[in-house]
């Protein structure tokens, strides 16, 4: 399953770049997402090895993942290796003249019968994504 979104956000590219690379805060966007541990060296950049520890229904569950692709400020991807979410999550960044355009390309590796489930679930993250991106205090 491919699943793609977009969204304009009204901040620079850089500043989206640095919210969408900054893992440690994808729990501010993702409800489910409780905590995240970078498992390789930092700053975030290719090969970034992450772990999420999730939550879906009540059943929590861990999520693998590394960092495939990194370029600053235009192009950030990770892979997840197992899970209801495996898959290759890719975010273009694009610059406009009210800020940025953000691309949100998902290859989904799931079983079927959880695909029309799991689409709305992650159009509603990108978009809290946006929301807390537009709005958060860079460290």
């Amino acid at each position: 399953m491919t699943f793609a979104h977009r969204l304009s956000l009204a901040i620079p590219a850089q500043s989206a770049f640095a919210a969408i690379t900054d893992l440690a805060a994808i729990p501010h966007w993702i409800p489910s997402i409780r905590s995240v541990r970078v498992l390789s060296r930092e700053p975030v950049g290719l090969g970034t090895r992450f772990e999420q520890c999730a939550s879906f229904a009540g059943i929590p569950f861990r999520i693998l993942g590394s960092v495939t692709e990194y370029e600053t400020p235009h192009r950030f991807a990770y892979r997840y290796t197992h899970g209801v979410v495996a898959g290759l999550w890719t975010y273009r960044i694009i610059s406009s003249a009210h800020g940025c355009d953000v691309e949100v390309e998902i290859g989904f590796s799931n079983p079927r019968w959880l695909r029309p489930i799991v689409g709305p679930i992650v159009a509603g993250n990108i978009e809290r994504f946006g929301n807390w991106a537009e709005t958060r205090r860079p460290a």
